[in-house]
């Protein structure tokens, strides 16, 4: 049997990317690192897999590289203590573990350590005045000429962590001169706290909605990436994994990875449509039982609705809700709850899925 040479993928799926693997964004980027090294408050929201945290983690990596900065990187998602929030800001701060538990205990008076596997938690009675602590100390550590970014992903996590320290770290935060801080989550959960008038983070920095990248910089990614990894495809089926994947970045990476591998599998050295229509077809099928999972999970207006907005461009229209024995009334709240649920997101003024082959498995199913 013929040995494969070994060939990296440059197409990454399910994965925070960054440098070559991340795909689009540029002007946005540019107009952020201004912003942060200037101390502005950024709030990142939009529709999970639009690349919310691929796009932080680059402005990380770029601001890192570029200027003497601190970068700290919370995604609140995966702590459920204030304890472990503190320990991972120290251990960031530290580099070490060994150095985050001297620190802390240089810092905070009293608190002791606990060691979960490779992380640390900080304790202290009460244990809710850990954050506002910590909040100080980044003061004051940017007060001494230290300038720090701090991301704290998922936001609306910190309600349930620390619920009743969130205006004493808004009062805490807001004196901060040489830290910039980015909030980021889904629209649907972080807008609450800076859009409502007696929220504490109301109006706390600037908002930015994440929304589909240029075509033109997907499209050029896309080809530069394939040239660089030696198969040529031109700008038909580049288009065509664009389209079919409804410019969604986290779908389009996926669908450009399964043609890569196609192509490289099969030693082809030039893309073509049937590829990609393959490669398309490879991932819907691989992903048929999750999205008939995602479809029992759906109550039964709630499927309707999807059923209409696969079939209507105007979703309202009387010949539709004949059809379906449904009222406008109840079709509205249940796309409203599907707006919530993360299956569809309104966009220029209508409604797309927001996963592509979910959407094509339901026209299939038709």
């Amino acid at each position: 049997m013929k040995e494969m040479k070994f060939r990296k993928n440059p197409f990454v799926v399910g994965k925070v990317v960054s440098g070559e693997s991340f795909a689009d964004r540029k002007e946005l980027l540019s107009e952020l690192l201004l912003d942060v090294v200037s101390g502005q408050n950024i709030i990142v929201f939009g529709p999970r897999r639009l690349g919310k945290t691929s796009l932080v983690k680059e402005l990380l990596r770029q601001t890192k590289e570029k200027y003497d900065v601190q970068p700290i990187y919370i995604d609140l998602l995966r702590y459920d203590t204030a304890e472990q929030v503190a320990g991972q800001i120290f251990h960031q701060i530290a580099g070490t573990i060994d150095k985050a538990i001297e620190l802390a205990r240089a810092v905070i008076r009293g608190v002791s350590i606990r060691l979960n596997e490779s992380n640390i938690e900080l304790v202290l009675t009460p244990p809710s005045d850990l954050l506002t602590k910590i909040f100080d100390y980044l003061g004051t550590k940017a007060a001494e000429g230290n300038r720090i970014i701090v991301v704290l992903d998922e936001f609306q996590e910190m309600e349930a962590i620390a619920p009743n320290k969130i205006r004493t770290i808004r009062s805490i935060i807001q004196h901060h001169e040489n830290v910039s801080y980015i909030f980021t989550g889904s629209k649907q959960s972080i807008m609450q706290f800076f859009t409502r008038s007696n929220h504490p983070f109301y109006k706390f920095g600037k908002l930015i909605h994440v929304d589909k990248p240029e075509e033109k910089e997907m499209m050029a990614f896309i080809e530069e990436s394939f040239l660089k990894s030696g198969i040529h495809i031109s700008s038909e089926p580049a288009t065509q994994i664009i389209q079919l994947t409804s410019n969604l970045p986290y779908f389009t990476q996926m669908l450009a990875h399964e043609t890569w591998n196609v192509a490289v599998l099969n030693e082809i050295g030039e893309v073509s449509k049937t590829i990609v229509e393959n490669a398309f077809e490879t991932i819907s099928n691989r992903l048929r039982v999750e999205h008939e999972t995602t479809w029992s999970n759906l109550t039964r207006n709630q499927r309707i609705a999807c059923k209409i907005l696969v079939q209507h461009v105007n979703p309202y229209q009387q010949q539709a809700l004949r059809k379906y024995h449904i009222s406008q009334s109840s079709l509205q709240q249940s796309i409203k709850s599907l707006i919530e649920k993360q299956v569809i997101w309104k966009k220029d003024g209508h409604f797309e899925f927001l996963d592509p082959f979910f959407h094509h498995w339901l026209k299939k199913r038709l």
